[in-house]
């Protein structure tokens, strides 16, 4: 009998039909391209998450969040219906916790209150900002994380609706193989599914595969295991091939950090004897260093990002108390570029070009000056204590699980946030984090709940 730290056990069960019409209509969204329009398959999308209800939410805003790239269709044509489903989507959840007259509870743990703290100094920036209302629109989009953690931890009620929001992850390994193998890649062996850049794929991924190896390793029954062991195995080859550096170093760290929480002597050992053998081959065989090197994309160096840091930096230092605020161009960071330098002329072919510096930290004291960076590491610090207080007080092996799992993530962010902008930045990529946060609180309140003897 599966015992009561499974993610699920035998008191509820998977709504199995539910699954295949959700993957089969995600899936021809996703590959039909213009089809994505069809009043039909929207009003069919309608439908099935009003069925879902409460799991439905968390599912479709994974299923649709890394959908930003179709032939045929412009940029609005992909953003309005995939959003406004997922608020059609949250009306339902809302009428139905009306008509049973049940209440949320919408109290924020320090974290969110931090990252509240952090929209409301973008705020504060935005009045000396160069561009205010793109400033003051950041906030608004980081705004949408704390309502993610509120919406899907209150909005999940039971185990069942648990594993039908992690088959989203599910959803968008399936998928991204799927449209990467039928549709164009982005260069040779690069893979960009429907993100439509191989790096943004690669850092979605380092997202998902942790939270299908947690709810592998939480859940019970061979199925459920099997499909989401599958899922994480697929998803980590898929990663290889985008080719993205910080994703992959990301991943890493994350594994690292997990066996070193989960006192796992015997995965350490097994990775720390890799990378042994790994630099052992590299060092006596220069074929085979070579191929490594160009299969990692190490001889490519830092592609120039090393001049975007500089110049971010330097445009910080022009105001390192309150920053520029968002929506920056190359003209606003940049006043007089070197175009007789080879690397710039490069990088900054316009002043009217939006300045990206490919560096979280960078960002943040740009943006937002040193208290706005400050603020970020507070909330990182208070991330990381809760989940660690948590699953050291955890009652079951799988919430533990979970809870580590979220603390790899953050580790393994902060290290690809060198290079990407990552947990509070690059669009709709966070979701994939803030989402397994709210998973793993409702997890938490459900395990609470539940009486262990059943």
């Amino acid at each position: 009998m599966p015992s009561s730290n499974a993610l699920i056990g035998n008191q509820s069960k998977i709504p199995w039909p539910l699954v295949p019409l959700h993957l089969g209509l995600i899936a021809a969204t996703s590959i039909l391209g213009p089809a994505i329009a069809c009043t039909g398959v929207f009003a069919a999308l309608c439908i099935i998450a009003a069925v879902s209800t409460t799991a439905g939410f968390a599912f479709f805003t994974l299923a649709v969040s890394h959908i930003a790239d179709l032939p045929g269709l412009s940029h609005a044509e992909v953003v309005i219906p995939k959003w406004t489903l997922v608020l059609v989507t949250f009306g339902v959840i809302l009428a139905k916790v009306s008509i049973e007259k049940r209440r949320w509870d919408v109290h924020l743990d320090t974290p969110e209150w931090l990252l509240v703290m952090f929209i409301l100094w973008h705020v504060l920036c935005s009045i000396n900002a160069i561009h205010s209302m793109a400033t003051i629109g950041e906030a608004l989009r980081i705004a949408a994380y704390p309502a993610l953690v509120v919406i899907v931890r209150e909005s999940l009620t039971s185990r069942r609706h648990l594993v039908f929001a992690v088959f989203g992850y599910v959803v968008v390994v399936l998928v991204s193989g799927l449209y990467t193998v039928l549709g164009p890649s982005e260069g040779i062996g690069r893979w960009a599914g429907l993100t439509g850049n191989a790096n943004s794929l690669g850092l979605v991924l380092s997202l998902t595969i942790p939270s299908l190896i947690a709810a592998w390793s939480a859940s019970c029954g061979a199925i459920l295991r099997s499909i989401f062991f599958t899922s994480g195995s697929i998803g980590v080859v898929m990663l290889l091939l985008t080719g993205s550096r910080s994703a992959l170093l990301g991943l890493v760290v994350q594994g690292i950090v997990a066996a070193v929480l989960l006192k796992k002597t015997k995965v350490i050992a097994v990775f720390a004897t890799m990378l042994l053998a790994v630099a052992v081959t590299f060092a006596v065989s220069p074929p085979l260093r070579e191929l490594g090197m160009t299969f990692l994309r190490l001889n490519s160096g830092t592609t120039h990002r090393t001049l975007l840091w500089s110049a971010g930096m330097d445009g910080a230092s022009r105001s390192p108390i309150f920053g520029h605020g968002a929506g920056l161009t190359v003209g606003d960071v940049v006043p007089n570029p070197q175009w007789g330098h080879s690397g710039q002329a490069f990088i900054f072919k316009s002043f009217e070009d939006a300045f990206g510096s490919h560096n979280l930290y960078v960002t943040l004291v740009l943006t937002l000056g040193v208290p706005g960076l400050l603020l970020f590491v507070s909330l990182i610090w208070a991330l990381c204590r809760h989940h660690l207080g948590a699953a050291r007080n955890a009652s079951t092996h799988g919430l533990r699980v979970s809870h580590i799992a979220v603390v790899a993530m953050v580790v393994g962010a902060l290290c690809s946030a060198m290079f990407e902008s990552m947990l509070v930045g690059k669009l709709a990529i966070n979701n994939y984090f803030w989402i397994a946060v709210g998973i793993v609180a409702a997890y938490e309140k459900i395990d609470r709940a539940t009486d262990p003897n059943l």
